[in-house]
């Protein structure tokens, strides 16, 4: 009885540990995102029925943001950027970029990267409709002190 029952178990376990393949199919038409430069480092997030996207254009900017109702056809925001970058001598005065957008039900929170001409610093923004954004004062993750590793 044992080792017609160790036999059942060594046939059930191959079955149930066989993974499944994933098809996928290359759409060839590119996004037309905003008219000026390229795109690159998309977020994208399904949430109220529809697709968002963040995006960062390689002007610097600021981040963009497009959305669809099923991922492959967008509309682009017509006020892009919808997070540009910091004025004066700001900590993200000449770049922001690599959007990371967290839905919690109530608030969309960004993390994004800001740069100032010397140093790469971690931002966060927070908005009700994933458009009109309110960043906080200076980097969540800012640079070490001198001498230190990062």
């Amino acid at each position: 009885m044992r080792i017609t029952l160790s036999f059942v178990l060594l046939l059930l376990v191959p079955a149930t540990g066989v993974a499944q393949e994933i098809y996928w199919v290359k759409v060839l038409n590119p996004l037309d995102l905003c008219s000026e430069g390229e795109v690159s480092h998309a977020f994208v997030m399904f949430s109220g029925g529809r697709y968002h996207m963040w995006y960062t254009r390689d002007t610097g900017s600021g981040i963009c943001y497009a959305r669809s109702t099923d991922g492959v056809v967008w509309e682009d925001y017509p006020d892009n950027p919808v997070l540009r970058v910091g004025t004066g001598a700001a900590w993200d005065c000449a770049v922001v970029s690599r959007p990371s957008v967290l839905y919690d039900g109530r608030r969309y929170h960004m993390w994004y990267t800001g740069y100032d001409g010397e140093h790469l610093r971690i931002g966060y923004a927070v908005s009700l409709d994933g458009i009109s954004w309110t960043k906080e004062a200076g980097p969540v993750l800012d640079v070490g002190a001198e001498g230190s590793w990062d």
